[in-house]
């Protein structure tokens, strides 16, 4: 799965696997941070 530009621009780093980070901002959002 690509990753969109978008996304690359607001966060161009990452310190976690694809399934962790998606874990993580499923979280974020469910959380409204």
């Amino acid at each position: 799965e690509d990753i969109s530009i978008k996304r690359l621009k607001a966060r161009p780093v990452t310190t976690q696997c694809i399934e962790c980070k998606t874990t993580e901002e499923a979280l974020e959002k469910a959380l409204g941070i």
